[in-house]
Formats: C-alpha cells, sequence, structure tokens
C-alpha cells in the first residue's frame, strides 16, 4: 500500500526496461497493466486457457483508446447474452487478412441465418446445415430479392434444382 495518496506502481529492475502494473490512487482510479516495448500481457499458462471474466453479473466490455471513437466487443452478462461486435463510425467488422478467406460458421449442427435487426421485421438469408443444405433467400413482407448491377440477368442451375415459388 502506499503512505496517503499516490499510485502503486509494481515493476522489476527499478523500473528501467520493465513494465509494470500501476494502481491508480482516488475513487474509480484504474489498474493499468503496461508491458514494457513490444512485450504482451499473456493469459493462461501454456497447458491451460486463459480466462478474462467480471466479478458479477455485468457485461465484459473490450475496447481500445479508453473506449473513445473506439469500436468495442460487449459480451452481455447473462444466459442467452449475445456478443456485439459493434465497429465506430464508418468501420467495418471484418475477416480474413487479405491473403486467406474469412469464414463465419457454426460452432455445431445449427444453420447459420443472416438477418438485420434481431430479426424483427426483416428478411433472412438462411444457410441450412447439412449434406445437400439449402441456401434459402427470404424476404419480409412484399420485399424482394434484387440481383443488381450492369450484367445480363440470367440464372443457371448446374444440374442443381431450381425452383421459383409464385
Amino acid at each position: 500500500t502506499t503512505q496517503g495518496t499516490g499510485d502503486l506502481i509494481l515493476n522489476t529492475n527499478n523500473g528501467t526496461n520493465a513494465g509494470n502494473i500501476t494502481l491508480l490512487d482516488g475513487a474509480n482510479g484504474n489498474i493499468n497493466l503496461a508491458p514494457n516495448g513490444t512485450g504482451e500481457i499473456v493469459l493462461g499458462s501454456g497447458s491451460a486457457d486463459g480466462d478474462i471474466t467480471t466479478s458479477g453479473t455485468y457485461d465484459l466490455i473490450l475496447d481500445t483508446n479508453s473506449g473513445t471513437n473506439a469500436g468495442n466487443i460487449t459480451l452481455s452478462n447473462g444466459a442467452n447474452g449475445n456478443i456485439a461486435l459493434a465497429p465506430n463510425g464508418t468501420g467495418y467488422v471484418m475477416v480474413g487478412n487479405g491473403s486467406s478467406s474469412g469464414i463465419f460458421t457454426s460452432k455445431g449442427v445449427q444453420d447459420l441465418i443472416i438477418d438485420t435487426y434481431r430479426g424483427i421485421n426483416a428478411g433472412n438469408i438462411t444457410l441450412t446445415n447439412g449434406a445437400n443444405g439449402a441456401i434459402t433467400l427470404t424476404p419480409n413482407g412484399t420485399g424482394v430479392v434484387a440481383i443488381e448491377g450492369s450484367m445480363n440477368p440470367s440464372v443457371s442451375s448446374t444440374g442443381k434444382a431450381f425452383v421459383m415459388g409464385f
């Protein structure tokens, strides 16, 4: 502890070429973990997973720049809690690294559904799980599936069934 006010700093080598842990003084003070140079904060033991969690019923938020002008990942607390990927401004959620494909997949034998606004009044794209699984485009209400661009519209089934319902 410190005598009176002041931050508490833990480091090695008298602070020379060493990372540190700083407990900031005052109410609601941060605990800063600062590696030296290109050092990293490492979790886990190499034979066990690292685990970051909250001490109670709170969301866990990962962001940069102290949350100022930064996107974030929020793990919502509780059963059936959401995982929100929220870019800042016009930022993107990106997968892949430019030299390999990004892949979205389900962990098990579930379908993969893409929709907007949590599926409320929204159409969706459903990738049905399993061998011979369908890809279903389902507009909402009077919405349509539109294929746009400067191309000659054509549809080819390449030997597969093509079904249109009217």
